[in-house]
């Protein structure tokens, strides 16, 4: 397209040279159509611009690493003319990491619009710019490329999607089997104080009668339990190193999001066992994360605290 312009143009001001030179007027009526066709695709292509419209959406705006998401884009022609050339850049989770756009290059027919479904597949987790950054149109000459920064424009809503790391539900760990049932009944058959409760569960057999709840059990016709907080139950303590280490920087977020998973991973399955855990994550500062049951990761006080945890020399990637 650049040679095509090149001689488009070296042909307009020869065309001018010859008329002036030579005085004949078919050298000026040359120079004129040329003019006329320069002064067109100008005109074609401020249109084109003016006129354009755009929507986009992500679907599902938030998810887990492994899974996909779709970048919906919808681009209008709301004028008569054809749009011949248009290229869309837009950004994906690939550009803070790889600091790359991915762009498409399409055409429009007058008064008609274009969906284009981009599907993102979710690497790395984080919160990511996702959407139209900028378009490139040009006239059906060929002659001009017009740009325009979308996401410069007062109008612009930037649109985010989140990353969240995976939790793997480990079938079991090297961990000696702890039987909490034991020190539960030593603790409510030496005295009648009142414990706290934890949690309720359904009856399983040889637990003792005095944990039986008997409200929730006539409630919904079944036998449940009350599990109890005791000073004796055990605590695992999790210590995570996450300070600086000399790696490329994709590596880095991979690496990253591995001790995330696998902590997570493990947290996971020792809360399920009713085991409480201390995680001690080492930074630029100490952090610490405790949980005592399954209530505190499923109402994502453990989950969001490590989704979200900072690393220092890293891109802060919530």
């Amino acid at each position: 397209m650049k040679k095509w312009q090149t001689y488009f143009f070296i042909a307009t001001f020869a065309a001018l040279l010859a008329g002036l030179y030579y005085g004949d007027k078919i050298f000026f009526m040359a120079f004129i159509v040329f003019a006329c066709i320069i002064v067109y695709a100008l005109l074609y292509n401020i249109i084109i611009l003016a006129t354009f419209k755009y929507t986009q959406s992500i679907t599902p705006p938030s998810t887990s690493k492994g899974q996909t998401s779709t970048l919906n884009i919808t681009i209008y022609n709301n004028s008569p003319l054809l749009i011949p050339y248009i290229k869309i850049i837009f950004k994906t989770p690939e550009y803070p990491l790889k600091g790359r756009f991915m762009e498409t290059t399409k055409y429009l027919m007058p008064f008609k619009h274009l969906s284009i479904n981009k599907n993102i597949t979710c690497n790395t987790r984080g919160k990511y710019p996702i959407g139209i950054v900028e378009i490139q149109v040009s006239d059906i000459f060929g002659l001009f490329i017009f740009k325009k920064k979308l996401s410069e424009k007062d109008y612009s809503n930037e649109m985010f999607l989140t990353i969240y790391p995976r939790v793997l539900q480990l079938p079991k760990l090297p961990i000696n089997p702890i039987d909490m049932k034991g020190l539960y009944n030593k603790g409510i058959l030496a005295t009648d104080e009142s414990v706290t409760t934890s949690d309720i569960r359904e009856y399983q057999c040889g637990d003792p009668l005095k944990t039986i709840h008997w409200k929730i059990s006539a409630k919904f016709l079944d036998i449940y339990v009350k599990n109890f907080e005791t000073s004796s139950q055990p605590q695992v303590l999790m210590f995570m190193d996450m300070q600086h280490f000399d790696l490329i920087p994709i590596w880095k977020y991979e690496i990253e999001d591995q001790i995330i998973e696998c902590s997570l991973s493990i947290i996971n399955y020792l809360l399920k066992q009713n085991i409480s855990i201390n995680a001690i994550m080492y930074n630029k500062n100490r952090q610490s994360i405790q949980g005592r049951n399954m209530k505190n990761f499923e109402s994502f006080f453990i989950y969001y605290r490590l989704s979200h945890l900072k690393v220092y020399s890293l891109w802060n990637r919530f």
